[in-house]
């Protein structure tokens, strides 16, 4: 059960083994759960898109539900979708995972933000933006997905989560362990598996956002489809 976390996680089949999705939706009071199939597109109650001229998100016709963000074919062109609020805080246990399709050699973010606007994928292949609150996984322009959890300018990073194939569907998510209430523990994981445990200083952590992200490497449109996105926070 998260809040008790051991040293290490073992391989699970899924991050949710780990998550206590029964006893949130059995009592609303201990837990929020927020789910989405993306089986139509709404970008004025639950999200909001921050884009470059031409950036679209839209569903597409896809089995399950699948929202699809693309730009234009100009280099460094980006499109950012978020959460229209920011409704998850790293203050108690938090469980994230989105199932997503990356294509092109192109930059690619998804997880949690405080911080969603212009460059927050920096150009030049440069990766996210240098200071921003949160845990995200993310690609630039290279062979391998990363992980970064960010306390505003004090960041860490490990540069080999998962292996980057154009076109691949990968799950992404990670666990959030409030520990001692003063160093954090985030645990990364790639379809189920867990990785290494980054420390985070909570104080003056701020609220986050949802956000998916295709930053152009190149003068051609990057492709990133979202399947599905869920988040289990507990009530603090």
């Amino acid at each position: 059960v998260v809040g008790t976390r051991e040293e290490t996680y073992t391989t699970a089949n899924t991050i949710w083994d780990w998550a206590p999705v029964t006893e949130a939706l059995r009592d609303p009071s201990f837990a929020s759960v927020f789910h989405d199939d993306f089986f139509h597109t709404d970008n004025t109650n639950n999200y909001t898109l921050v884009t470059d001229a031409g950036g679209t998100a839209a569903v597409v016709d896809e089995v399950n539900g699948v929202i699809r963000i693309t730009n234009n074919g100009s280099d460094n062109d980006e499109s950012y979708l978020s959460s229209k609020a920011e409704n998850w805080l790293f203050d108690a246990p938090i469980v994230f995972e989105a199932r997503v399709k990356a294509t092109g050699d192109h930059n690619f973010i998804v997880g949690l933000s405080d911080t969603v606007s212009a460059n927050f994928l920096q150009d030049s292949e440069a990766g996210p933006a240098a200071s921003y609150d949160g845990a995200v996984f993310f690609v630039d322009g290279g062979a391998n997905w990363k992980f970064e959890t960010s306390n505003a300018g004090t960041q860490v990073t490990n540069t080999n989560v998962a292996t980057y194939t154009t076109g691949d569907n990968i799950r992404l998510g990670f666990i959030f362990d409030p520990n001692d209430n003063i160093t954090g523990k985030i645990t990364p994981f790639v379809n189920g598996v867990a990785g290494t445990t980054h420390n985070i200083t909570i104080s003056g952590l701020e609220e986050m956002h949802i956000v998916f992200g295709a930053k152009n490497k190149t003068a051609a449109a990057a492709v990133l489809d979202v399947d599905y996105v869920q988040v289990l926070q507990v009530r603090a």
